[in-house]
C-alpha cells in the first residue's frame, strides 16, 4: 500500500459530489476522484499521480455505478478498490 497522510475510508456514493475533488486510493494507487457534468450526464474522473498500472495517468467514464462501499464498477472494466483518503479527524472508531 502507498503511504499517506490521512484515514482510509471506503469511497461510498455519497462522498461524491459534482465539482468536489476528493484524494483517493484505486487499488492501492493514490489520485484523485472528480464527479463532474458533462453533455447532459455525470461522470467520473480518476487521476493518478505516480501513474497507475492500469489506467495510466487519468481515467474517466459515464458509465459507472457503486455497488457498494469501496467499489467502483464501470461498463466493460473489472471492477475498482476505491478508498477514500480522511483526514485523520474524521476517522470513526
Amino acid at each position: 500500500m502507498i503511504d499517506h497522510d490521512g484515514t482510509l475510508m471506503p469511497l461510498k456514493k455519497d462522498d461524491l459530489e459534482p465539482g468536489k475533488t476528493l484524494p483517493v486510493l484505486v487499488d492501492g494507487y493514490p489520485g484523485t476522484a472528480l464527479l463532474y457534468h458533462c453533455t447532459w450526464s455525470i461522470r467520473i474522473r480518476l487521476e493518478f499521480d505516480p501513474p497507475h498500472p492500469r489506467w495510466r495517468d487519468c481515467f474517466q467514464t459515464k458509465y459507472f455505478f457503486m455497488p457498494g462501499p469501496g467499489q467502483l464498477q464501470c461498463r466493460g472494466q473489472q471492477p475498482m478498490e476505491i478508498w477514500r483518503i480522511a483526514p485523520h479527524s474524521e476517522a470513526v472508531n
